[in-house]
């Protein structure tokens, strides 16, 4: 969602190029991409996660902390909690 929910990071929308852009565009962008995705993805599927503190969704604090990359003012700290039981994780 938000206002710039359609930017491109293929260099083509010059508010966000992390890959570069044109004949200089990233080799391996492709690739960072997909990995990037996958890596979110597993974690997700793998994991639960409890917030810190024993914080609910609904008190955490959305205020930005504005410097040279945009961030949380308060950082999001979370628990991970393996989804499957301990013996399906052994090899």
């Amino acid at each position: 969602g938000g206002e710039k929910a359609n930017a491109d990071v293929k260099g083509n929308d010059f508010e966000i190029i992390p890959f570069g852009g044109g004949r200089r565009i990233c080799a391996g962008m492709s690739l960072g991409i997909r990995m990037v995705q996958l890596l979110t993805a597993t974690l997700i599927h793998s994991f639960d996660f409890d917030l810190a503190n024993g914080k609910s969704a609904t008190s955490l604090n959305m205020e930005e902390a504005y410097g040279l990359t945009l961030q949380r003012a308060e950082p999001l700290i979370l628990h991970p909690r393996p989804r499957l039981q301990a013996h399906v994780y052994k090899a």
